[in-house]
């Protein structure tokens, strides 16, 4: 279950790199600018993408397949995701200029919507199980709803009493968010509350010791809510743990900086926490595991050219193995916010990365087994491929308090392109990797010389994209004039990438153009020179 800040409603709010950090991978998404990733769940995420300048549709992606489908519903001006779990994606679409709270199941078609009836707008929060969470507004204000799939389903959850409420998360029979309360000589203060499906169920869960602060929940994991709670006037990271519910003060020290401005929590999911502090006047993402002291500084895994940027967070999921978390880091140099995902290893996983995912040629790649923790003993895995052309090592030995080990993958080169596999086993576990093989082919020809003399000889040299394996690779040549001459074939020796053959002319009345094509079957290169009287 996953729930993130929203910043639609009423916000009318390069290519794929990683590099590696410790035991976190940062990998830069290719996003339009003006795109916000709001929700998470598993590989999958969700938000609201902005294609051109004005246009706002809710959206989600496929981290697997990097696939993008347009959520945007028929007749909507505008449409956003601000939640998602399983198979539902829930959030809000405009219609005539008004908001509609709105739940999906992948596709636009399936949007069904939830607006409450005699409402002015109205907006979809947080789901978990088949239950929407939200709220809706009529003429008196903010009224925080509950829903079952269904726009019939609809529960005010508002309790009577209170100036306004939102309910941002939902886990199990549970409801959480916050209500406004009437603090004399203070005025309308947020106060973090549980709901039970009924307005009568609600509890205030405002910490009594700050009787004239602010404080909220944004989400729900294994019954702990996340969100902050404000302390002398700044905002504190909190979780909310134990029944009746404790608070557990996350606000961090920061290496470096004297104080930490503030600090909050927008998600959770699998026993950690996402959000940000704000230190030296920057917004730093950062990454909790339901204590203080576990916080890790996200912003400082980023390139120097967003360090005096910022960096914020919206979604956090988990697959089980690993922890994602989506924001977004602004780049001084390009002057743009770049969407990044973290993603770190979980104690007791382990993955295998590859120094290439793509070869050619008779070569090696290095593969290296990581695991989430050290290991406490000498740990074996068995290592096998999918392909006769591809040979790892039977076993790989992590040693004791190791958290890493490398080994070599024989890659044998091939004439066509196909994919390989190769995969780590540890008891009943099993991890793998992709290879994908291309063919050997020519990638460039160079010429002693580019302008020739009638009746004189030059020398080519051949390039392939790869080392040749056994038996070397043969490889055709053809000129295109009946003023030069090559030898039919040449082959690439076993070993070498690369090899020379000659080029013989005759002499020519006037100046011609002449292309010397070495060619494959999978690929080819050609290289063209004047042939001058």
């Amino acid at each position: 279950m996953s729930r993130s800040l929203h910043l639609w409603l009423p916000i009318i709010a390069s290519c794929f790199t990683a590099t590696s950090v410790a035991d976190w991978t940062v990998t830069y998404l290719d996003r339009n600018e003006g795109t916000y990733i709001l929700a998470a769940n598993g590989l999958h995420h969700a938000g609201q993408d902005n294609p051109t300048p004005g246009v706002f549709h809710a959206a989600l992606w496929r981290d697997a397949s990097n696939s993008y489908v347009d959520l945007h519903p028929t007749g909507a001006s505008r449409s956003g995701i601000n939640g998602m779990d399983g198979f539902q994606q829930v959030g809000a679409a405009a219609f005539l200029g008004q908001a509609h709270a709105g739940l999906w199941t992948g596709t636009a078609a399936s949007f069904v919507d939830l607006h409450p009836p005699g409402a002015v707008s109205s907006r979809a929060l947080g789901v978990h199980n088949g239950t929407q969470v939200g709220s809706s507004n009529d003429e008196v204000g903010e009224r925080a709803c509950l829903w079952n799939g269904t726009p019939e389903s609809w529960v005010d959850l508002h309790r009577f009493g209170t100036g306004s409420s939102v309910a941002h998360c939902v886990e199990g029979t549970t409801q959480a968010g916050y209500a406004t309360i009437l603090v004399p000589n203070w005025g309308l203060k947020k106060h973090a509350s549980f709901w039970s499906g009924t307005a009568n169920s609600w509890v205030d869960i405002h910490p009594s010791d700050l009787p004239y602060s602010n404080s909220w929940i944004w989400s729900l994991d294994g019954g702990v809510a996340s969100g902050a709670v404000e302390v002398n006037g700044a905002a504190h990271a909190s979780i909310w743990t134990g029944n009746p519910a404790q608070r557990r003060d996350l606000h961090p020290d920061l290496p470096g900086f004297v104080t930490v401005d503030e600090s909050w929590i927008v998600d959770s999911a699998g026993g950690n926490q996402a959000g940000m502090v704000v230190a030296g006047s920057i917004l730093r993402a950062g990454y909790w595991s339901g204590t203080r002291e576990s916080y890790t500084n996200l912003h400082d895994m980023l390139p120097s050219q967003y360090a005096a940027g910022g960096s914020d967070v919206y979604a956090i999921a988990t697959d089980g193995d690993n922890d994602y978390v989506y924001g977004r880091g602004y780049n001084m140099v390009t002057l743009r916010a770049d969407h990044i995902k973290w993603t770190r290893l979980r104690p007791g996983s382990f993955r295998l990365d590859l120094s290439r995912t793509s070869v050619a040629g008779d070569t090696s790649v290095r593969g290296t087994l990581v695991l989430g923790e050290p290991n406490t003993e000498n740990t074996l895995f068995t290592v096998y491929d999918s392909s006769s052309l591809v040979s790892s090592p039977a076993t790989v030995t992590v040693p004791a308090g190791a958290t890493s080990k490398a080994f070599r993958i024989r890659v044998k080169a091939v004439t066509s392109p196909l994919s390989a596999t190769v995969f780590v086993r540890h008891g009943t576990r099993v991890r793998s990797a992709s290879l994908v093989l291309q063919a050997l082919i020519p990638s460039a020809i160079s010429l002693s010389s580019y302008r020739v003399a009638g009746g004189q000889s030059i020398v080519g040299r051949l390039f392939l994209n790869g080392v040749a394996g056994p038996g070397g690779r043969v490889v055709s040549l053809l000129e295109n004039s009946a003023y030069a001459e090559v030898a039919r074939t040449v082959t690439v020796p076993a070993g070498a990438s690369t090899t020379t053959f000659e080029i013989s002319t005759r002499r020519v009345p006037t100046i011609q153009s002449v292309s010397v094509t070495a060619r494959v079957s999978a690929g080819e290169s050609a290289r063209s020179f004047l042939l001058v009287p």
